[in-house]
């Protein structure tokens, strides 16, 4: 990119350069009202005319400190004298803490881009521009050498992640602060940024300084450059990924992804990577970067068959062994759906959630020449008058008991379950079908004995599985 005499015509050519913002777009400012966010409004304000942009600052409040709702006001009063509609929300980061177990500095990122995502839908906004620079980018990169990353964190903080966009990317802290003070622009100093339990702010306000003070030949633009070629690297291997998912996963969902092993291990390890990544992202619903030490673990248990029975990626993700798949699942989703469906009725004709498929059970006049052996994993029978008007929803427990067709006698039901090679994390949220008798069917595995269909049955209960339309199927991932 050439270079330009001061920021404005750099931040101008900078924008040019990349495509970030087309002329005419509609520019939300996250506006934090620190001094790299102040700067970014004024560059956006004095460009406005030129190229059209329609601009609105939002602002969001943590609530982690006790001048956070002076600085709320700061940004509400500078959007109203810079003529700009302005947009708040407030978001409860310690309740996130409690309930998910995240770093404070993680659930703040995580609620703060659901937030903006929202106003921007809510208020018809194109773009969501924030203040991240070059001295950011930077910090970024360290942190994830240090903790251990790969090609994908190398790649840093993103120039463009739609609706997301970081124009101030190519400057230092130092060059925006030299032009806040030129300007003489008003904004909030945030003391939690010298707070020394945080990684990044050792970084910024010990390590950083030394490497200029003893490296004379260190340059935050050569980083910055190193996560411009990473990025277009990544952007490559995602190419790659995307090829292989629609070999190598065989089903996916909100719930569990299940991947082919033989074909995976036929990929090398960047490309496998990835797929773990990409697999442990679409669960979580959010972009998730991995170690190396977390993938080579995986990978070593992946590839061990005498290990223990599950692995967990992290608190949330566990995978099992299927034979010759994995399946990886979210433990609070599946939580959740046991929670939510537990003891629940079952209404005829209506589809309910079944993991991640969907059952639907009719009750209608025995059809002519059905035994008990016309089931199949998708469509089961049952006599309806043995099940009894009522039936629910219910998940296994230790003392649960099931009868299966063919058996003379109850098993307990989590045996059962493993003998039916049902994954060993899931047995427990895999839900059955309560009758009169107890348990009358475990839908999609096996139906129970007590209620098979009989030559004097007259009624059957019609057990239907089918695959949910919002599910999403092998062909696609996030």
């Amino acid at each position: 990119m050439p270079a330009a005499k001061n920021l404005k015509h750099a931040f101008f050519e900078f924008l040019k350069f990349h495509q970030l913002l087309p002329k005419g777009a509609s520019v939300l400012v996250a506006v934090s009202g620190g001094q790299d966010s102040v700067a970014l409004l004024d560059l956006l304000l004095q460009w406005q005319k030129g190229l059209s942009f329609r601009l609105g600052v939002v602002h969001i409040q943590h609530h982690l400190r006790e001048e956070a709702e002076a600085d709320a006001r700061f940004v509400a009063e500078l959007a109203k004298h810079c003529g700009l509609p302005f947009f708040r929300k407030d978001v409860d980061v310690h309740a996130m803490v409690q309930q998910h177990r995240f770093s404070i500095e993680e659930a703040a990122r995580l609620l703060r881009e659901d937030a903006l995502r929202q106003v921007l839908q809510e208020h018809n906004f194109d773009w969501i521009a924030t203040g991240h620079t070059l001295s950011d980018q930077v910090e970024t990169l360290l942190m994830r050498i240090i903790q251990g990353t790969g090609i994908t964190g190398l790649a840093g903080i993103r120039l463009k992640r739609p609706p997301f966009v970081r124009p101030l990317l190519f400057a230092t802290r130092e060059e925006v602060a030299t032009y806040v003070q030129r300007r003489r622009l008003p904004y909030r100093e945030d003391k939690s940024n010298r707070d020394p339990r945080f990684l990044r702010n050792r970084l910024r306000l010990t390590v950083l300084p030394f490497l200029k003070q003893t490296l004379p030949e260190f340059r935050e633009k050569a980083l910055g450059n190193l996560a411009m070629i990473a990025a277009d690297w990544e952007a490559f291997v995602q190419q790659q990924i995307s090829t292989a998912w629609q070999q190598i996963v065989q089903e996916a969902s909100p719930l569990k992804i299940t991947l082919e092993l033989p074909l995976f291990w036929q990929y090398f390890s960047g490309i496998q990577y990835g797929i773990i990544e990409t697999i442990v992202s679409t669960l979580k619903g959010e972009r998730v970067l991995l170690s190396y030490q977390q993938y080579t673990h995986l990978k070593y248990w992946l590839q061990s068959p005498h290990s223990r029975p599950e692995f967990w990626v992290d608190p949330m993700i566990g995978v099992n062994r299927v034979g010759q798949n994995a399946l990886f699942f979210h433990k609070n989703r599946l939580e959740h759906y046991r929670l939510q469906w537990d003891q629940q009725p079952v209404p005829l004709g209506q589809p309910i959630p079944w993991l991640d498929r969907e059952l639907i059970l009719t009750r209608e006049l025995k059809p002519e020449g059905l035994t008990f052996s016309s089931a199949t994993p998708s469509v089961q029978y049952l006599d309806a008058d043995c099940v009894g008007e009522k039936i629910w929803v219910a998940f296994p427990r230790q003392e649960s008991t099931f009868r299966p067709l063919g058996s003379s006698r109850a098993l307990p039901i989590l045996e059962f379950l493993k003998k039916a090679k049902v994954p060993y994390s899931l047995r427990p949220y895999t839900p059955v079908l309560m009758g009169r008798p107890g348990v009358v069917a475990i839908p999609g595995v096996r139906i129970g004995e007590p209620c098979k269909i009989q030559p004097q049955t007259k009624r059957v209960l019609k057990i239907a599985i089918r695959e949910q339309h919002e599910n999403t199927q092998k062909h696609s991932h996030g």
